[in-house]
């Protein structure tokens, strides 16, 4: 190979590289989003809206905001919010499920243990 050849293959490999990370951003985060569903759905499952409420307040409105960034094809912010929301709403059902189980049984889990 000459050295023109080995540049213009250079060359080629980052317009190529820089292709394929500008189109990576520009992908919608559909599986963020159907895991946020799922967990947001599984937290008002387990009644998190009743037992830990500002946090299932928090998932349900960012969640809401992930798809509303969805529809304006602003995929960055979609994503952000739809891992906020998700965290949101496994820490809602955790919550609840901890209430739940003190409800049922108070030996169960110390008080201590939950900050």
């Amino acid at each position: 190979m000459t050295l023109f050849s080995k540049s213009k293959l250079a060359l080629g490999g980052l317009v190529l590289t820089t292709g394929l990370l500008a189109g990576c951003a520009g992908n919608p985060p559909t599986a963020q989003m159907d895991v946020t569903k799922l967990a947001v759905n599984n937290a008002v499952s387990a009644n998190a809206t009743q037992f830990a409420p500002a946090d299932m307040q928090s998932a349900q409105e960012n969640y809401r905001k992930a798809r509303v960034a969805m529809d304006e094809k602003d995929y960055d912010q979609a994503k952000v919010l739809a891992e906020k929301a998700e965290w949101d709403a496994r820490v809602a059902e955790r919550k609840s499920q901890v209430i739940k189980a003190k409800i049922v049984d108070p030996a169960v889990i110390k008080t201590d243990s939950i900050k």
